[in-house]
């Protein structure tokens, strides 16, 4: 119902038979774990007023093929869609700022993402082990990839660095088998 204004840390973690969800417009933030491991979820759109999707809210959501992430939305934390297998493409909005650490780790069928402007770092592992990703956007702002950022994103055939990286951590793309250039 459209009273709902929060749903707690992991509420539905592990409802393996949860295929669809609609969520109250009025809630502002996906809490830690809220989906955690919901094995059937397959789509869900996340309401406008949403800003903050937390730490492993969608983790292990392996059959989730699609999500709408509204403009509202500013930080992704932490493992936030870690092993979602069957994710091809994720568009983030403009206004994000933060991407956290293995945020979208082990999204073996994600095939394309852009990075926000405004985000200056790549996480440590943010897209581990994203072993069908073609392409990625760096920002112009970007100044900073994270330690195992990109390993073993082995379908990666170029990239284009901005003046503006200063450091590119250990691994970071480590067993990027098609990188050319």
């Amino acid at each position: 119902p459209d009273s709902i204004v929060e749903i707690g840390d992991c509420a539905f973690e592990k409802c393996t038979s949860l295929k669809y969800i609609t969520l109250p417009e009025n809630i502002k933030e996906i809490k830690g774990g809220t989906f955690y491991d919901c094995k059937s979820l397959e789509t869900i759109k996340l309401p406008n007023k949403v800003n903050i999707i937390d730490k492993n809210a969608f983790a292990y959501c392996i059959s989730l093929e699609s999500i709408f992430i509204p403009n509202s939305v500013t930080k992704i934390m932490d493992g936030a869609f870690m092993c979602c297998k069957s994710l091809k493409a994720i568009t983030i909005p403009k206004g994000v700022s933060k991407i956290g650490e293995d945020a979208f780790a082990d999204c073996s069928s994600l095939r394309k993402i852009t990075i926000p402007q405004k985000v200056s770092k790549i996480n440590n592992g943010t897209f581990y082990g994203c072993s069908s990703l073609e392409e990625v956007n760096i920002p112009e702002e970007g100044t900073e990839i994270g330690k195992d950022a990109f390993f073993f994103c082995d379908s990666m055939e170029s990239l284009v660095l901005p003046n503006s990286v200063k450091r590119i951590k250990k691994s970071a793309f480590f067993g990027c088998l098609s990188l050319k250039r």
